[in-house]
């Protein structure tokens, strides 16, 4: 296996573009010899009402054969995006050096593997003694990807996108996050707050270290802020790419979303998986969340009048090396203020949930740390300003794009 192998997780409910985003990954890579590809098909097996889904054949190839992984699921067995990317991790991974994670309705810029492998090096935290700078072995680049439209209309524009926290869901009480576009010419990835599932590239560690939990089933809403408190814990720090290397396909207007399985059983288990990951988060979600104390900012309103919808990947922005982030340099944090971390199922124990480790906060940091270092207290359900813009609240004005060029841009690529 090359020194500089990938391997690429999808998971698709019911989707027709899944099969043309493995092709276009496929062909616009440098490198396709070192692509391995995980999927997890959920479609209907008993009928053919999902055979436009199955109009490239990427399974039977010469090249399908020996790079492409796949686990084929009925789709009323689906129980969300957590546990299906916890399949692919759990049984599709083979030890690859890279992991890049995405979803099923993506398109990618010409020489994306190297282009994505170059940026993650050029990820730098201050060295332990003080002689300058190193590369960030527990570096994540990630954002919410600019837009594309269907079939293949790709913008030409490449702006980086920064994360943001816009506000909580009203209904679970957990974080919603955006995209702000940056205007500021980035000459290395900049650090960013937040971690989002539709696009994640690191080092292929992080399945071992911090493995989606399978329990975490038909959540949607959560998943993100789960895996961003689990992994910045665990001692990783988010980046944002200084230009746009992947894109994704807002528009959800095409396909079914695992959302058409309803029973009351179903109701029931994502009940338990939000109660699951307010243990984790140290938080007691009831209905009253103050939802709105947190938009005081007119450009968050503008940019993310999309966060309650179906897909908390509405937005796309990239963030950029914020000084004042600079308690990313994981290894310098004492491991007794873990005790923060671990202690989250105290609050909650009437749950009678019991969050294995593996699957549980890291030790390296905790949730108090996080909850500095991103601007968002969990518990009062409140943003200070670091959040809403990023890290970057100071020198806002140079920093992000104008609303009214941000309007015309996101207007056109549909988010």
């Amino acid at each position: 296996m090359s020194e500089n192998s990938i391997f690429i997780s999808i998971i698709s409910y019911r989707d027709s573009e899944c099969q043309w985003t493995i092709k276009n990954l496929i062909e616009l890579a440098k490198y396709k010899e070192n692509l391995f590809i995980g999927v997890c098909l959920q479609y209907s097996i008993n009928d053919d009402s999902d055979k436009e889904c199955f109009q490239y054949n990427f399974q039977d190839s010469e090249y399908g054969k020996d790079h492409i992984r796949v686990i084929k699921m009925n789709y009323t067995e689906a129980k969300g995006p957590c546990y299906a990317r916890a399949l692919v991790q759990q049984q599709l991974f083979r030890g690859e050096k890279y992991y890049l994670q995405i979803d099923s309705h993506m398109r990618f810029v010409k020489d994306w593997d190297i282009e994505m492998i170059n940026q993650l090096l050029q990820c730098k935290i201050s060295g332990d003694d003080n002689s300058g700078s190193i590369v960030d072995e527990k570096a994540i680049l990630t954002c919410y990807p600019m837009g594309y439209k269907l079939p293949n209309l790709i913008p030409t524009h490449r702006f980086p996108i920064l994360l943001v926290a816009t506000g909580f869901g009203e209904n679970d009480g957990f974080l919603r996050l955006g995209g702000k576009i940056v205007s500021k010419k980035l000459t290395q990835p900049c650090q960013s707050l937040f971690w989002v599932s539709g696009f994640s590239f690191s080092r292929s560690d992080i399945i071992i270290n911090v493995p989606y939990d399978p329990n975490l089933q038909y959540l949607f809403f959560g998943e993100e802020i789960s895996m961003s408190t689990r992994l910045f814990t665990h001692g990783y720090n988010f980046y944002s790419p200084t230009k746009t290397l992947i894109f994704h396909l807002w528009n959800r207007d095409y396909r079914s979303t695992f959302r058409e399985n309803k029973s009351l059983e179903i109701q029931n288990l994502e009940e338990i998986s939000k109660k699951r990951l307010s243990i984790l988060l140290n938080i007691n979600n009831n209905n009253n969340n103050p939802n709105n104390n947190n938009n005081n900012n007119p450009t968050y309103n503008n940019n993310n009048n999309n966060n309650n919808n179906n897909n908390n990947n509405n937005n796309n922005n990239n963030n950029n090396n914020n000084n004042n982030n600079n308690n990313n340099n994981n290894n310098n944090n004492n491991n007794n203020n873990n005790n923060n971390n671990n202690n989250n199922n105290n609050n909650n124990n009437n749950f009678g949930i019991e969050i294995e480790p593996k699957y549980n906060v890291g030790n390296i940091k905790s949730l108090d740390d996080y909850s500095n270092y991103c601007g968002v207290d969990f518990k009062n359900k409140t943003i200070n300003n670091k959040g809403k813009f990023g890290g970057y609240y100071e020198e806002r004005d140079t920093f992000f794009m104008n609303e009214i060029m941000e309007y015309v841009i996101k207007s056109q690529i549909s988010i």
